[in-house]
């Protein structure tokens, strides 16, 4: 009796040991994944040396799936008669079928005799019998109810019959094995999120509507230039940060996703302490409590402001681009209806024998129709289809010419001072152009500085600009790094309005009333046909400067040639007019006419290359509309020349005269009338080409 007493004290004694070797095991992992974040490689280490230690087992693995999930990977083996820890050792599920149908649906895998168990039999051979295994307690370990894996805890030596509290310290493991593994993959998540919130930039929010408290993180703070020490973390503070016409906008959103418990996004701006504005993005979403209330709002917010800025630029651009096309096709219709207009009027004001009064009326007929062409001009302009004939042009020189017309057309108390770098590098512009936007800025600078005194200074500069430079300036993405030639017109007059700036290159937009024309818009028109940039600086109170890059020339500005010779009076032989306007046909016919020649007439291309072709050498000169229905101008007068390599050739076009390519070979000598021209224009034209064919 005193015996079987004994022998029941023992057993206690022994079942109290392992359970307190056990508890101090689970205890010391639970303590260890409390205390701060580890590398999980640390863990499974400690999670392998304490189990081996508290079940007294040779042998503890832990065991993850494949990411192709036909097998497990060692992640940790701990040996504890060596106290040796090893890794990588692999088993797939098709050579142990019956151990992963056991680990897939048992909470443990209980072999007291591993070596016929049904679970555990198939790694005789290959596993057990080499390692001397003889017994195998595993659990599978679950993170967030998906299989990751098995904790395998081996004896080595005699069969072990396991006990209950063995299998239930065995299942224990596997569970804070499971949560150190969630652990790791959150903090590795949490890492991710914050590297990529660094590297995009992105700050984090909370809002409480309970508490009424807004929590930045440090980011949010920097974005707002707002910090911590002053931040109260209220809405009132964020509010103070962001431009009152944007407040209503904000707070509408917060309030609509609160109400709904949908998505949050606002854009606004935000104003930082020197002054400066930001385009901020904000993104989140408002988390419902337990009763369908709202509980906080939390989300991110980065600056777009850059982003925001290139979409404007691009968005303008189309804008103007779209503008221009339409520009461009009302301005070469409405050309042809100023031939006749000026054409007509100019060709009986060659009347000698009109009476004052008729001349008077004809006259005003013929400025109001040059006042509408320079419209027209102006919108030729702006769509980058004006009239352009590109020759090298010195900027200085151009300034120096155009002083005495400043000072014409300027305020009586402005005064022009030119600071012109010499030796300047050529541009290569139409000079006729560049006179035009170089009075229109002086006129602006004029305009601004008003009925008192001020100063106007006009600045050339040769300059070497790179990639980076070129990036500060509107449509950098068309420039090319290289020599640039900068012209400045800067006032000191009152400056522009902030409000102003990004609308100032509008068409017909101006803040001196009405009928002032596409004024900037043609400008930022012609100096983007010329391949060049535009730009303002200015500072309210403390004037204005237009800059106007152009690229330089590699060929220098050429001299001003002296006077031609005066051509013939009366002409001779017979002009082939090809125009698809009658209006425009009349007049030519007439203005020849008149002079002498006799005219014939075709509307496009392939009558007129018929009519030629029945007598080459019965014309004297060809009058060539560039821009015809069906076969274009530039194909049937170089059809013409091919014909009859010496034939004048007079083209007409209210587009640039750069329509003709690369100066093709077939049409060297030609002349071009730029629409609307008066009669003495094309009379001109048509006598020049005719004397430069006779070697005259």
């Amino acid at each position: 009796m005193a015996g079987a007493q004994h022998n029941d004290e023992t057993l206690v004694r022994q079942w109290e040991g392992r359970r307190r070797l056990q508890r101090q095991a689970l205890e010391k992992l639970a303590l260890r994944q409390a205390s701060g974040p580890e590398e999980i490689e640390t863990v499974l280490r400690e999670v392998t040396a304490s189990s081996a230690a508290a079940l007294g087992v040779e042998r503890v693995s832990v065991w993850s799936y494949t990411p192709a999930r036909d097998g497990i990977t060692c992640l940790d083996l701990y040996e504890l008669s060596r106290d040796h820890h090893s890794e990588g050792a692999s088993l797939l599920e098709r050579d142990f079928p019956g151990y992963f149908r056991a680990m897939a649906s048992e909470r443990a895998i209980v072999a007291s005799d591993a070596r016929t168990d049904p679970a555990t039999r198939e790694f005789s051979p290959s596993y057990l019998v080499p390692h001397g295994i003889s017994s195998m307690l595993d659990a599978p370990i679950r993170v967030g109810g998906e299989l990751f894996g098995v904790v395998c805890h081996e004896h080595v030596g005699p069969a072990r019959v396991w006990t209950p509290d063995e299998v239930d310290f065995t299942g224990s493991v596997a569970d804070l094995t499971a949560l150190a593994i969630s652990t790791s993959r959150l903090r590795q998540s949490e890492e991710l999120l914050q590297l990529a919130l660094d590297a995009g930039d992105i700050g984090t929010f909370v809002w409480s509507p309970r508490t009424e408290q807004l929590v930045w993180d440090e980011r949010t703070h920097q974005l707002f230039d707002w910090p911590p020490e002053r931040f109260r973390g209220t809405f009132a503070d964020l509010s103070d940060r962001v431009h009152p016409d944007d407040r209503a906008l904000l707070k509408a959103a917060f309030e609509r996703s609160m109400s709904t418990g949908g998505e949050f996004r606002a854009l606004y701006r935000a104003r930082r302490r020197d002054g400066s504005e930001r385009i901020i993005e904000s993104r989140g979403r408002t988390y419902l409590a337990t009763d369908g209330s709202p509980d906080h709002l939390s989300g991110v917010c980065f600056d777009i402001s850059e982003r925001y800025h290139a979409e404007q630029r691009a968005y303008e651009h189309q804008k103007l681009e779209s503008l221009g096309l339409l520009a461009g096709g009302i301005a070469h219709d409405f050309n042809n209806l100023l031939v006749g207009v000026l054409g007509n009027a100019s060709l009986l004001l060659m009347d000698t024998q009109l009476r004052p009064e008729t001349s008077s009326v004809l006259l005003e007929i013929q400025a109001a129709g040059e006042r509408a062409a320079n419209l027209c001009g102006q919108l030729l302009a702006y769509a980058g289809r004006g009239s352009f004939a590109i020759r090298p042009v010195d900027l200085s020189a151009l300034v120096t010419e155009a002083s005495e017309l400043h000072r014409a057309a300027l305020g009586k108390g402005v005064r022009v001072r030119a600071k012109l770098e010499p030796s300047l590098p050529a541009v290569d512009a139409d000079i006729t152009q560049l006179r035009q936007v170089l009075m229109n800025l002086a006129i602006n600078a004029s305009e601004a500085i008003g009925a008192g005194e001020g100063t106007i200074t006009i600045t050339t500069k040769a300059t070497q600009l790179d990639t980076d430079t070129l990036s500060t300036w509107p449509e950098s993405g068309s420039l090319a790094p290289g020599p640039y030639v900068l012209l400045s017109v800067a006032d000191d007059g009152p400056g522009i309005d902030p409000a102003l700036e990004s609308r100032i290159f509008d068409p017909f937009f101006s803040t001196k009333g009405p009928g002032r024309g596409l004024g900037l818009a043609a400008i930022q028109g012609i100096v983007r046909r010329h391949h060049g940039a535009l730009r303002l600086a200015s500072s309210e109170g403390a004037g204005a400067r237009f800059d106007l890059l152009l690229p330089a020339s590699d060929e220098p500005a050429p001299r001003q040639p002296g006077p031609c010779a005066a051509p013939a009076t009366r002409g001779v032989g017979t002009a082939l007019v090809i125009d698809d306007e009658p209006l425009v046909q009349r007049l030519a016919r007439a203005v020849l006419e008149r002079a002498g020649y006799r005219v014939v007439l075709a509307d496009n291309g392939d009558e007129a290359l018929a009519r030629y072709t029945e007598s080459p050498e019965a014309f004297a000169v060809a009058v060539v509309d560039l821009t015809m229905p069906g076969v274009r101008g530039i194909d049937v007068a170089i059809h013409l020349r091919t014909m009859r390599p010496e034939l004048p050739i007079v083209i007409c076009s209210g587009y640039s005269e750069d329509q003709l390519g690369e100066d093709p070979v077939e049409l060297r000598g030609a002349a071009f009338v730029h629409k609307p021209y008066r009669a003495a224009d094309l009379l001109a034209s048509v006598r020049e080409v005719i004397a430069a064919s006779q070697g005259c």
